[in-house]
Formats: C-alpha cells, structure tokens, sequence
C-alpha cells in the first residue's frame, strides 16, 4: 500500500549509499567536512571551527590503540582544511600591521630580514593580538614575494 507522507523512511532505506551521501551533503551546507570526518567522528569530539567540521579531542574511544601507534613513531593528523592566504600592499604597512600577531620573544618573525628578501620560508606560531605566550592560534608558514635584484 501506500506509504503515509510523514512517516519516517526505514533504516534500511536511509542507509543506502544514496540516502547517506544525500545526507551527508546536507549535513555540510554550513560547515564542510575533513575528508576523514567519518573516522574522527567515531572516535572525538567534532567541533565547528572556521567554516569546518573538526575533531577537537579524544572520546577515550582507542587510546590504546593510539599510545601503541605513537610509541611505534605513528602520528596520523588530517590537515586538508589548511588553506593558502595571500596578502598584498606595501611591505612595511604589511609588517606592522602583522607584529602584534607575531611576538619577537617567540623566536623568529615575519618581519626578520632572512626571510623578507622572499629567498626562504618562514615558519612562527600565531597569537592573537598582543597576547603571548597564552594566546596562540597556530602555527603559520609564510613567504615573502622575492625582491627584485635591482632594489
């Protein structure tokens, strides 16, 4: 017979590679899923973080499993929401406007002259504002536009 429209579709049925991926769809209109999300869901905690979905700490679920991984030099780390920001204007404006977020007594900065004739890439940890060491954000990798040979 026919089926009443508000009924809920069986399992069986919403289970189906179809429905799943019809759902998971849905289910990332507002944040978008690690290509792993699946397995870090099953095991930690899932937090909405700048526009993704990401795993934030353990569930206690495996953490045997994890210390044998370690202790053998295993270490498993989704980073596929990292993205590439460029930024353009004049260097010196750029460099003060970035010296709050890089603080000198962290170790090597964007503004450090080894890295702002573009010929290497530079590694810091970011904080917010006029807030270290507590208030870091995470690490960065930046490289400056190469300088021409005639400046």
């Amino acid at each position: 017979g026919a089926q009443d429209s508000s009924k809920r579709p069986s399992r069986r049925r919403r289970r189906k590679v179809r429905n799943l991926r019809e759902e998971y769809a849905r289910r990332q209109r507002r944040h978008v899923w690690l290509e792993t999300h699946l397995w870090h869901a099953k095991r930690m905690k899932m937090v909405n973080r700048w526009g993704y979905r990401l795993p934030e700490y353990a569930n206690e679920k495996g953490v045997r499993w994890t210390y044998r991984s370690l202790t053998h030099g295993c270490l498993l780390s989704d980073i596929s929401y990292y993205c590439c920001l460029e930024v353009e204007g004049d260097k010196g404006r750029i460099v003060s406007a970035l010296v709050p977020l890089f603080p000198s007594q962290a170790g090597l900065t964007v503004k450090a002259k080894t890295y702002l004739t573009g010929q290497r890439e530079g590694e810091a940890v970011l904080y917010r504002p006029n807030a270290y060491p507590r208030g870091a954000v995470g690490p960065v990798h930046f490289l400056w536009q190469a300088t021409p040979p005639d400046h």
